[in-house]
């Protein structure tokens, strides 16, 4: 028998009491005492009484009725153990309604990394050449005047003086026009967020996305916004890791925090731990491909991917030049000012209204305290308009306790499930421009910047369809570009990351490119709050673009083909 439900054998050689009828507490006390004394005459008096007590008289005994023959009193005794049944029954019932909420929770909220392959199936397409916008305007392309000069509107790679050399010059421009699409920044900026967002969770299979998902997390400190005293401010807090934990895909998040059982303080550590991970391989990953897949106007050249079905060679080729004339680019712009440069800054964070925190994980096996990030080694995104406007997109402070989120739900609800995340209403963003510049929570102060749009060799290494189709030298010119970004020799698991990272991004905005899904982006909604403080009343539109299932994070193959 299971010792949990064995009878303890201390009471096998104690006296007894058997009561299986209603008693008065006179009566009742006058057996005890019997039963007492019997132990005295043997000896046993170090034994307690037991009482062998009828279930139907539980109740009763429990809720201090008064024991007796009366009728009355029985029926009081009736009473009580339907009451008292009923409790239980209500608490059982509370309970079972609890977990069920809770699986529900964690089912429906939480998209956790996992090992899921997913299509990845990108058109095919000839070697791509990346085509810039202009830096600045010098000359008329047409007569070379130096006065009046303004951009071409649909490409903003051409500029001229008129428009009569706009039309003398349409004959030759038109074959790179390709009557580009205009790309608002305004509007567009969100979905590079849930980029970040997105891709922060997708790991190697068997690898946790934070080394702290693997443990038990036997103390630490709730993530939140703390006010800054002085600029130069850090407050530093200490993880301590326990033993060995799996997170089971979301399913073990409500036992990792031992202790705490508060749902929404776990999800904050979660979000903390999650969003510290790879900022610089990010970063590189989202810049280049925003470059390749923007700036590229080679798109899938397939005659049945253009015309559909069996097509004669004549008119293959009447089609084909119209195709040429018409085919898709892009351009981001902000406002009407087309960008004319963007890429990486490299730098620091500095509180301003908002302490800069940093998370210490310490680890009891080893002594060995591990920390994911650097206020003074932090990286964010810069852009250029051509009239000289300055903006940048932070959307990796969260790490550092601040509070800025954007609403990505509108530019993903179109998306397939298996490229949502949960939570994607919420992303976080920091879209500064010349307007935004009281009220900052935190200040970031620019090192180093690294041209990613005019960066030539980049142009060279990003002409291939997909980052693992790379030739040795197009990956010897990606791992330049990341060293000198890091200001140290890359690794070859950061390197690796990055193409990783590359490849999931390629497919999403591919998507969004082709199926025109950043033509109908609102004007998006800012937020200066953390959503997990008022989860539940939040909960729907936190939901908003998130998929009807549980989203399991894509990984993809050594060779480059999806898993099955």
């Amino acid at each position: 028998m299971n010792e949990r439900y064995s009878t303890n054998p201390i009471f096998d050689d104690c006296p007894g009491v058997i009561i299986d009828k209603p008693l008065t507490q006179e009566a009742l006390l006058n057996l005890v005492n019997a039963a007492a004394e019997n132990t005295t005459n043997t000896n046993q008096t170090d034994k307690p009484v037991v009482l062998h007590v009828h279930p139907d008289l539980i109740p009763d005994i429990l809720a201090g009725l008064p024991i007796s023959n009366d009728p009355g009193d029985w029926e009081q005794v009736k009473k009580a153990k339907h009451e008292f049944e009923e409790r239980l029954r209500e608490q059982e019932k509370a309970e079972q309604e609890k977990e069920e909420s809770d699986r529900e929770f964690w089912k429906t909220i939480l998209s956790v990394p996992g090992v899921q392959t997913v299509p990845m199936d990108l058109p095919n397409r000839d070697v791509r050449t990346v085509s810039v916008p202009l830096q600045k305007l010098e000359k008329c392309h047409q007569c070379g005047a130096t006065q009046g000069l303004r951009l071409c509107n649909s490409c903003a790679s051409a500029v001229y003086c008129s428009p009569e050399c706009q039309k003398k010059a349409w004959k030759e421009h038109k074959k790179l026009c390709a009557h580009s699409h205009q790309i608002n920044l305004k509007n567009f900026h969100p979905y590079i967020a849930y980029l970040f967002e997105n891709l922060r969770r997708n790991r190697d299979p068997g690898i946790p996305v934070h080394h702290s998902f693997g443990r038990k997390i036997i103390s630490a400190t709730v993530p939140r916004v703390i006010k800054s005293s002085c600029p130069t401010e850090v407050v530093r807090h200490k993880v301590t890791l326990g033993g060995d934990h799996d997170l089971a895909y979301g399913y073990g998040l409500p036992t990792w925090w031992k202790g705490n059982d508060d749902r929404d303080q776990v999800m904050k550590l979660y979000y903390q731990a999650i969003r510290e991970v790879h900022i610089p391989e990010l970063t590189a990953a989202i810049c280049m491909t925003l470059l390749a897949e923007i700036y590229s106007s080679d798109f899938a050249r397939n005659m049945d991917d253009m015309f559909g079905g069996d097509v004669t060679p004549q008119l293959a080729n009447e089609k084909k030049d119209k195709y040429d004339q018409k085919k898709p680019c892009f351009r981001l712009e902000y406002g009407k000012r087309p960008i004319s440069d963007f890429g990486i800054c490299r730098g620091s964070i500095r509180g301003t209204e908002n302490a800069v925190q940093v998370w210490d994980y310490y680890d009891p096996r080893t002594g060995k305290v591990t920390t994911l990030t650097d206020p003074d080694n932090y990286y964010w995104l810069y852009f250029k308009t051509l009239t000289g406007e300055e903006l940048t997109l932070d959307c990796c402070s969260y790490s550092f306790g601040m509070e800025a989120f954007v609403d990505a739900s509108s530019c993903v609800h179109k998306l397939p499930e298996h490229m949502r995340v949960t939570l994607s209403a919420r992303c976080p963003a920091f879209f500064r421009t010349r307007q935004d510049q009281t009220h900052q929570p935190y200040d970031l102060v620019e090192e180093k910047r690294f041209s990613v749009m005019h960066n030539t060799r980049l142009h060279d290494a990003l002409t291939t369809r997909s980052p693992q189709d790379e030739t040795p030298e197009q990956k010897a010119i990606i791992r330049d570009f990341l060293n000198e970004m890091l200001g140290r020799q890359c690794t070859e698991d950061e390197e690796e990351k990055v193409r990783s990272y590359r490849l999931h991004a390629t497919v999403s905005v591919n998507e969004v490119l082709s199926q025109g899904y950043w033509k109908e982006w609102d004007k998006p909604v800012l937020y200066r709050e953390n959503p997990l403080d008022r989860f539940d009343a939040t909960r729907k539109t936190m939901l908003r673009g998130a998929p009807a299932a549980p989203r399991l994070c894509m990984t993809v193959k050594s060779d480059g083909f999806p898993g099955n």
